[in-house]
């Protein structure tokens, strides 16, 4: 009778001759965690962890309040928050995992959704890092030195170093502190150039633009984030267009698509024209000019390429979910997933929308060279139109331009008759014509004749 191999279960010890040990070394996994991670990104995951947090206490959207601190220099970074804390049954089960187990679940509308984030930050920036988070029935504070951690292979876990369970805490004391030391020296140095401070500023303003203008206070070494609202021209004459549609997706889950097309004033800006899109609030994609957003694509090319005529075309895309994983967003929020059926579809309605708005710009854009600078009555209307925000702009299946003005009527042109005739005869007829003056007397006998020799041939 032939023998029968044992069949050995996943959990049995490595140890065991019939067992592959195919545990990844900790020193791989973290070099495979931050490798395709810049640090800007790195710390944009800790922003969203944090205006996450202020969505979910501050369900309304209105966030004032509410604050995001970001600190940094060559020896540590430091970002912390009033945004209501982490649970410490979250961070026991699921907020220190390297993946987001299925039990977790999802916070609605978040953007921190793959579970990897904060992690991976806190390996892109230093070896040790203490997070100290005070939620409403609990605290804890954890300190990790990952030279120590990563010196045991089987230790996965993190300890905390202090916390407290099942006493409520008070909600002014509410929110997460983060700090990490023992910077790698690539970021220490970063930290100290003025250049990586002012494009952090920039990053950040433009990612969460929606969360600062719903009044989140975001500061950056103490100097607070500012940006504009977005709006869009809006006038009886010139209409933007504004579709919102509800997508059912896997689970009977839903995503909401709001899509905006029309003009902005700032033609001069012509960096800031094209397509915006956000997910979950989030901003993914700006003012972009390509072909992910439709440029120059369509059949016979029916969307041109971007040029300096369309300065003032704008688009918006807004895509929300409960379920974060169903937005067409790639896994570090940096662009999106064109493999998205979600998003190949609202692309072909991104097309659509902005046709009419570039039709009108080669109109405009003609107008100049038949009028002095903005005096044509096309650039007259652009100008007298106001800037709306987007929440005050109503639907609108299309954008609709202003009409032309209808064509003046021009006179037929003249010719000037001038004879010479006797006095005393053109005292009779004008006499007999009731005419004042020499001028009338011409142009009565010349309809006279005209009337009477002509009328049939004219």
């Amino acid at each position: 009778m032939a023998s029968r191999k044992k069949q050995v279960a996943p959990t049995e010890s490595p140890e065991q001759p019939e067992v592959v040990n195919a545990f990844p070394t900790k020193e791989l996994f973290i070099y495979m965690l931050v490798k395709d991670i810049t640090l800007i990104p790195a710390i944009k995951d800790l922003v969203d962890n944090s205006v996450d947090g202020a969505r979910r206490i501050k369900t309304n959207g209105d966030f004032r309040s509410l604050w995001i601190r970001v600190e940094f220099n060559g020896d540590r970074f430091k970002i912390s928050d009033n945004c209501g804390g982490i649970d410490n049954d979250i961070a026991r089960k699921y907020a220190f995992r390297f993946g987001r187990p299925e039990e977790a679940g999802q916070q609605k509308h978040s953007i921190g959704q793959f579970g990897v984030g904060m992690k991976r930050s806190l390996f892109k920036m230093g070896s040790k890092f203490e997070v100290n988070s005070i939620a409403e029935r609990s605290w804890f504070d954890l300190k990790v030195d990952v030279n120590e951690w990563k010196k045991d292979p089987k230790k996965w876990q993190f300890v905390f170093k202090a916390y407290e369970d099942d006493k409520r805490q008070a909600a002014a004391k509410r929110g997460t502190t983060i700090i990490v030391t023992e910077l790698h020296p690539g970021v220490s140095e970063e930290f100290q150039s003025d250049a990586f401070e002012t494009e952090l500023v920039a990053e950040l303003q433009d990612a969460h633009r929606e969360a600062i203008d719903s009044r989140l206070a975001i500061t950056i070494n103490g100097v607070p984030l500012q940006t504009q609202p977005l709006t869009l021209l809006d006038s009886k004459e010139l209409k933007p267009a504004f579709v919102k549609k509800t997508v059912s997706a896997k689970d009977k889950k839903d995503v909401t698509v709001r899509l905006y097309a029309g003009m902005s004033k700032s033609k001069a800006d012509q960096d800031a024209a094209g397509w915006y899109i956000f997910c979950n609030g989030r901003l993914i994609v700006a003012a972009d000019q390509t072909s992910l957003t439709g440029w120059g694509e369509g059949a016979t090319k029916r969307i041109p390429k971007f040029h300096p005529q369309f300065s003032m075309f704008r688009g918006y895309v807004f895509f929300d979910s409960d379920d974060a994983q169903l937005l067409p967003w790639n896994t570090m929020k940096t662009g999106i997933d064109t493999d998205s059926p979600l998003y190949r579809a609202i692309k072909l309605e991104m097309m659509t929308l902005m046709r009419p708005v570039l039709d009108f710009s080669y109109k405009w854009d003609a107008e100049k060279d038949r009028f002095e600078e903005d005096e044509g009555p096309l650039h007259t209307a652009v100008n007298s139109a106001m800037e709306v925000r987007l929440r005050d702009v109503k639907p609108n299946a299309t954008f609709v331009p202003p009409k032309p003005p209808p064509p003046k009527k021009t006179d037929p042109k003249v010719t000037k008759i001038s004879y010479s005739v006797p006095e005393a005869q053109f005292a009779t007829v004008k006499k007999h014509l009731h005419a004042r003056s020499g001028k009338e007397v011409g142009e009565k006998t010349f309809e006279y004749y005209y009337e009477m020799e002509c009328g049939e041939d004219g």
